[in-house]
């Protein structure tokens, strides 16, 4: 990994998997990189956030609710605290097609930034969102690995 670059490990779906696996995963993923467990709104309104450990089943499948941005945002913020000087800092996000990405920027930002679709090649460049002014997150197409 370059010299200081972090990486935060976000899994992202929340609410197609039980809870407790999500448990597991996050104790496991933890023990290397801050792990962040999210859940997309599915709709352009975002009304809704919580967080994911404390989640009703009412919340976790909304369409309008958002769980997990409070807490990556407050990372984040506390990231580019930590950096050199009052420099932004920016945030690449990137995965596999079709794992959320976009949809990640746009509930973070709590507003139609980018585009989203449901099948791969949506985003086809890299596109930059400011969370506000310390925060620049990069929105990426899909990375395959062959």
């Amino acid at each position: 990994m370059a010299q200081g670059k972090k990486v935060v490990i976000i899994l992202n779906k929340i609410d197609l998997v039980p809870r407790q696996v999500v448990q597991e995963w996050i104790t496991h993923l933890r023990g290397d990189f801050p792990t962040v467990a999210f859940k997309s709104a599915k709709q352009a309104e975002f009304a809704a956030h919580g967080s994911a450990h404390s989640a009703s089943y009412g919340m976790m499948h909304s369409t309008f609710g958002v769980l997990g941005a409070d807490t990556l945002v407050q990372l984040l913020k506390n990231y580019a605290r930590a950096g050199k000087g009052k420099m932004a800092i920016s945030v690449g996000v990137i995965g596999y097609p079709n794992v959320g990405k976009s949809s990640l920027i746009n509930s973070l930002k709590r507003s139609a930034a980018v585009k989203v679709g449901g099948t791969a090649g949506v985003t086809r460049q890299l596109q930059e969102v400011h969370l506000d002014a310390t925060v620049k997150l990069i929105d990426s197409p899909g990375v395959v690995f062959a």
